[in-house]
Parts: structure tokens; C-alpha cells; sequence
């Protein structure tokens, strides 16, 4: 199993936070009140899976509540584009469900649905920015728990060389 280095998660984590903060800006814009309003769903799945302890039902409720936003941006080329980084960013928070004990519920779904829903375009740029940030912290976190157990050689920047095995994430 190869890794991803240090920098390479930093790198998919700050493309994916222009992104998101562009699917907020255009779910505002281009969502419908309906559309918008269906998110909901997703953010009481979410809800009820972390009060029952059920960090994996969580995650996919949250993953969906993203693909509602990217839906509700009315954007194919946004959607096809933070997938991969997102499906990444998820695959990173699978990897190390089982190093976290019972998080604290991240309200930033929460808040950035109440900005969508006011139609308050800083603030869910705002809010989905925070977000993305949080969830680069906590992966970092538990960085370790992502790569082989032999890994040395951190740089003075936090960063270590990068070689052509640390370029994939979890490819075998």
C-alpha cells in the first residue's frame, strides 16, 4: 500500500475548499428553495447517526448532504471536478474513523444549510470554508494513522520528500 505525503493531503484539502466555497456561492444563486430545502434530510440522518454512535452512517450522511450541494449548484463541471478530491478527502476520514473516539457533532453542516436557506452567499462561502478547514485539522490530526509506521523524515515546514510512492493515496 503506498501513502500520500503530508503536503499531497494539504494540496487536495485547500483545492477542495475553492470548490466547495463555489458550490456554496452557486447554490445560492442557482438552487431552488426546494432544492435547497431538501438538505435537510441529510442533515437529520446525520444527526441521528452520531447521537447513536454510528461514525460511518454519519459520514455517508454527510457525504450525500455534499452531493445535494454540488446538485444544488447546477453545475456538471463543479460536480465532476470535487468528486475526486471529496471522494479523497472521505476515503482519508474512513481510513481513520477508528482513531477518533465519539467527535464532537461538526455544526458547520447545520450552518452553512441555514445560510443556503437565507440565501446569504458570504456566509455560506464563509461557512463552507470553515468547514473544509476543520476537517483538513482533523485529518491531520491523525495523519499518522494514513501512512506506514516506518515514515520518518518530516521537514522543517512539515513536509517530508515526496517520492513516487507517497503520491497515491491507499493504491495497492
Amino acid at each position: 500500500m503506498t501513502y500520500l505525503a503530508e503536503r499531497d493531503v494539504q494540496d487536495i484539502f485547500h483545492c477542495r475548499t475553492q470548490l466547495e466555497v463555489l458550490a456554496a456561492r452557486w447554490a445560492v444563486e442557482r438552487g431552488s428553495d426546494v432544492e435547497l430545502l431538501s438538505l435537510s434530510e441529510f442533515l437529520e440522518e446525520s444527526e441521528r447517526a452520531h447521537s447513536q454512535g454510528d461514525l460511518l452512517k454519519m459520514t455517508e450522511a454527510n457525504s450525500q448532504f455534499h452531493s445535494g450541494l454540488y446538485r444544488c449548484a447546477h453545475s456538471d463541471w463543479l460536480a465532476a471536478t470535487i468528486e475526486p478530491l471529496r471522494s479523497q478527502t472521505l476515503r482519508m476520514r474512513i481510513l481513520i474513523a477508528d482513531k477518533v473516539v465519539q467527535p464532537n457533532y461538526p455544526e458547520g453542516h447545520r450552518q452553512l444549510y441555514s445560510a443556503l436557506i437565507a440565501r446569504d452567499t458570504e456566509g455560506a462561502e464563509r461557512i463552507a470554508r470553515d468547514h473544509v478547514a476543520e476537517d483538513l485539522k482533523v485529518v491531520m490530526r491523525h495523519l499518522s494513522a494514513l501512512r506506514p509506521k516506518s515514515t520518518i523524515g518530516w521537514g522543517p515546514l512539515g513536509g517530508r520528500a515526496r517520492s513516487a510512492q507517497s503520491r497515491q493515496f491507499g493504491a495497492q
